[in-house]
This record gives C-alpha cells, sequence and structure tokens, in this order.
C-alpha cells in the first residue's frame, strides 16, 4: 500500500517551497515533484534525478528519483529518511550529460511515531551511490568484455593481413613467373622465326643450285648430242676414204696432233 503527496517545486522561486510532514518509519509515501522554472513547464525527460538528503542527527541519504513524464519524478520514502525525527532537508539534483541544476531545499517534518521500532537505526543511506558504483562495475565488466573481443578481432585481424601479406607473395611470385615464361615463349617465338628466315634461305638455295644444276645437265646432254653428232660425221668422213693417200694423209695429220699433245702434257708436267 502506498499513497503519492505530488508537490511542485520551482527551480528558481525557493520562497514558495512547500514543507512536507511524514511520521517516523513510515516506508509506504511516494512523492511526486513536478519541475517549473519560474512558472513555466521545465522538461526533465531524458535527466537522471538523484534525492540528496541530510537528517536531523546529520546522517545523510542519497537515493534516485523516477522520472515518469516530461515535467515529473517520483521518489520513494525509505525507512533511513524517516529514521531520525525532526526536519528532513530534500534536495533534488537534475543531471543531463555533463549539466546538473539542484533545486531549492525541500523541508520535510518527520513527525515522532509512538510506535517504536528500535531495530532501524539511523545510518548513512546511498542507494544512488551504490547504483553508479554497481553501474561502474558492471562498466568495468562490459569493458573487460569489449577489450577481450577487441583483442579477439585484432588477433583475426592480424591473421587475416597475414593471409593477405601471403596470398599477395604468392601473387607477386606467379605473376614474375607468368613473365619468365612469357619471356621465354618470345625467345622461342624469335628463334621459330630465325630458324624459319633460315629453312626459307636455304631451300631458296636449294632451288637455285638444283636449278644451276639442271642447267648445267641439259648444257652437258646439249655436249655430248654435238659430240656424237661430230663423232658420227667424223665416222661417215671415213667411211668416204678409198684410197691409201687419203688415209696416209690422216695417219700423218693425228700424229701431228697426237705428238703436239704429248709435247703439251711434258711442258704441263715440268
Amino acid at each position: 500500500m502506498e499513497t503519492i503527496r505530488r508537490i511542485t517545486i520551482d527551480l528558481y522561486r525557493a520562497e514558495i517551497v512547500p514543507v512536507v510532514k511524514c511520521k517516523q518509519f513510515d516506508t509506504g509515501r511516494r512523492i511526486g515533484v513536478r519541475m517549473t522554472d519560474n512558472g513555466k513547464v521545465f522538461d526533465i525527460s531524458g535527466s537522471a534525478l538523484r534525492i540528496f538528503c541530510k537528517k536531523a542527527d546529520g546522517k545523510l541519504v542519497y537515493n534516485n528519483a523516477e522520472v515518469v513524464s516530461d515535467n515529473e519524478a517520483i521518489f520513494c520514502i525509505t525507512s533511513q529518511m524517516t529514521a531520525a525525527m525532526g526536519k528532513l532537508l530534500v534536495e533534488i539534483e537534475i543531471i543531463n550529460g555533463d549539466d546538473v541544476i539542484s533545486t531549492p531545499i525541500v523541508l520535510f517534518d518527520v513527525l515522532p511515531s509512538n510506535i517504536s521500532d528500535s531495530a532501524i537505526e539511523s545510518t548513512n543511506e546511498f542507494v544512488a551511490l551504490n547504483d553508479v558504483i554497481k553501474r561502474g562495475e558492471e562498466s568495468i565488466d562490459t569493458m573487460g568484455i569489449v577489450k577481450s573481443e577487441a583483442e579477439a578481432a585484432e588477433k583475426e585481424r592480424k591473421a587475416a593481413e597475414s593471409a593477405r601479406k601471403t596470398a599477395e607473395t604468392k601473387r607477386v611470385n606467379a605473376d614474375n613467373l607468368r613473365e619468365t615464361h612469357e619471356l621465354d615463349r618470345k625467345n622461342a617465338e624469335a628463334n621459330r622465326d630465325s630458324a624459319e628466315t633460315a629453312r626459307q634461305t636455304a631451300e631458296q638455295k636449294r632451288q637455285s643450285d638444283t636449278a644451276s644444276a639442271i642447267q648445267r645437265c641439259n648444257t652437258a646432254i646439249s655436249d655430248a648430242e654435238g659430240a656424237a653428232q661430230r663423232a658420227i660425221a667424223a665416222a661417215e668422213a671415213c667411211e668416204g676414204i678409198i684410197d691409201n693417200t687419203r688415209l696416209t694423209a690422216l695417219e700423218s695429220q693425228m700424229s701431228e696432233v697426237i705428238a703436239v699433245l704429248n709435247k703439251a702434257m711434258v711442258v704441263e708436267g715440268e
């Protein structure tokens, strides 16, 4: 069972701040606080609200408030806030990023209770601070997880970079090998062209030599045919020789030719 008391606090008009009465040891009361700025609605959406209290015995309370609308927050009266009877000074902090605004102090009058609750001893209560510490510890844990994930990601990145460098080295080596093979191919192609040129030159020479040989052969055949015709003519001439006088004269001419030839051979031998 809870009851809500709603109050309005103007950030710049402390003289109209209400006084809230509550009973010692009560824990079922909730306070709804609406914020204004010189009478105008003050927007607290997106902000965090903290309740800072100083009890009559000097003990402190630092708790959270819940933002329920654009200009209203609600906080609970805890057992520590009402543990000490007397004046309870309440100040609300509005925190938005790095900006902090504090409200004028609201006076809570904690009235004595006839019901004694010796189990409740007035002490400091720092729920909001503990929440901050807890969130800090959770953030540290989260940072540890994020750090581990970042380290794992960095390890994967380094492995990927190493694989990329290895692949790049293989690519460069393959490209160099390809260029070497291309150079060998071009050299082989040049050698083939040179060999083909030499073959064509040899073929042309062979054809020329063959033509010359054929020409010489034809000339020899023609000469042989001429010699044969002359031999036939000589034979026919010989057949026409009847008397010994012409035969003797012919033999004499042949002897002279043989003599001249022998003399030429002797001179050549010398």
